[in-house]
């Protein structure tokens, strides 16, 4: 895989108490706000990001399901061949 990836797994409250990282749960709600907040912020966000040119957002429904594309976005040179100046087109699959 060439890029970084940032995974977000859903967590109980049962299994959030015994958390050592963070002791705070997620469901499947929490995560939808989280996509939709991204979708209508992210644009703009990217305009900042000095080496990030795109963004996808894919849901793993499980350990050996394929991954399903959610939302994605990507900066474009704005005229093209511009590297200087960016255009942010998200794209909602």
């Amino acid at each position: 895989y060439n890029g970084t990836l940032f995974r977000f797994p859903l967590r109980s409250a049962q299994v959030a108490k015994q958390s050592e990282i963070k002791m705070h749960s997620y469901d499947t709600n929490d995560v939808e706000e989280l996509v939709a907040n991204f979708r209508r912020l992210g644009p703009d966000a990217l305009l900042f990001l000095k080496n990030i040119r795109s963004i996808k957002i894919y849901d793993m429904a499980g350990p050996d399901a394929e991954p399903k594309l959610l939302y994605q976005m990507r900066a474009v040179p704005d005229p093209p061949g511009d590297a200087s100046r960016y255009l942010t087109l998200p794209a909602f699959v």
